[in-house]
């Protein structure tokens, strides 16, 4: 009986890669993910999300100096602030 059900899961699985919504998905162009966002990329993001404006500071920047540790406490991976 495993060997049935191994093949009809095989079958499903062709009949999923012809399916139009698939063929048409892995033909669609891939959004390009920013690897280094710049502050102008990220305002955008943020405009578009629907914020009247957007403002961006380095993580480093001396006036947070003392909310740094609080920051990277709750956000380890954070290098600005939006």
């Amino acid at each position: 009986m495993q060997d049935k059900d191994y093949h009809e899961t095989d079958s499903i699985t062709a009949d999923l890669n012809n399916h139009p919504t698939v063929i048409s998905y892995r033909h669609t162009a891939k959004k390009v993910i920013q690897n280094n966002p710049t502050s102008e990329w990220v305002k955008k993001i943020i405009c578009e999300a629907g914020a009247d404006g957007a403002g961006v500071v380095e993580i480093d920047r001396l006036e947070i100096e003392d909310q740094k540790k609080s920051i990277l406490t709750a956000f380890p991976r954070a290098e600005i602030l939006a």
